[in-house]
């Protein structure tokens, strides 16, 4: 009913957050579910609502609706993980692709702060999901691209440690240098990961953060596995 009372052609930015909103349920309900259709659908659903929701227009929407598509990306892009290593690949590419485009330099008419802040959840999204592409599709051209996003995000979170944000993305960066590493079969890289778990294990503010600390050593022991053969 909205979008028949909010026509593109009469109000095109009511039209674009309408579109917003409905990804925003769809990706709901498709976190719910096993399938890819809701994603999918919600993938679709931003990318219509960015046609209207432009950087020079409207710059915080536009920043809102990016971002979670992003995210919506990675979502739908685990969700072939059990099927499918060339299709979750390409899908981790993609959402790291969408994070790329908000450039520091596409921020800087939103609030200093707030620019500040999604530069760094930013970068540290685009290194993950670069790392989790590399390590499905066993090619690595990206690293550079995903080295310096883990390295803007650790300028801007190396601040304040105490948050768990400086030691996601280490972990971020680690996980990136393990399995790039592993793939090109170049252990001094691996050992660069080892040594960058090691460095956020040993960080006093690490034991805040259970599920993380959890996961650093898993994946220590997973890059000593490694070392090893």
């Amino acid at each position: 009913l909205a979008l028949e009372e909010q026509t593109r052609e009469r109000v095109p930015l009511d039209w674009a957050r309408t579109q917003n909103n409905l990804g925003n349920a769809l990706k709901s309900l498709g976190n719910r579910e096993s399938g890819t259709a809701r994603l999918e659908e919600a993938v679709a659903a931003y990318r219509l609502a960015l046609e209207e929701r432009t950087r020079e227009r409207v710059p915080l929407d536009w920043l809102s609706t990016k971002y979670t598509l992003a995210s919506t990306l990675g979502s739908l892009a685990k969700r072939f993980d059990a099927s499918s290593n060339a299709l979750a690949g390409q899908g981790f590419r993609d959402a790291a692709n969408t994070a790329a485009t908000i450039t520091p330099e596409a921020l800087q008419d939103i609030r200093p702060d707030i620019a500040r802040t999604m530069t760094a959840e930013l970068g540290n999204q685009e290194c993950w999901y670069r790392a989790l592409a590399i390590e499905r599709t066993e090619t690595a051209d990206d690293f550079d691209k995903a080295v310096a996003a883990c390295e803007r995000a650790r300028s801007i979170y190396g601040a304040d440690r105490s948050t768990g944000d400086w030691v996601m993305t280490t972990h971020s960066n680690a996980y990136l240098h393990m399995v790039t590493g592993e793939v090109l079969n170049r252990p001094t890289m691996v050992q660069e990961g080892f040594d960058l778990f090691q460095e956020a294990l040993a960080d006093p503010n690490t034991e805040e953060f259970t599920a993380i600390a959890d996961e650093l050593q898993r994946d220590l022991e997973r890059a000593r596995r490694i070392l090893a053969e």
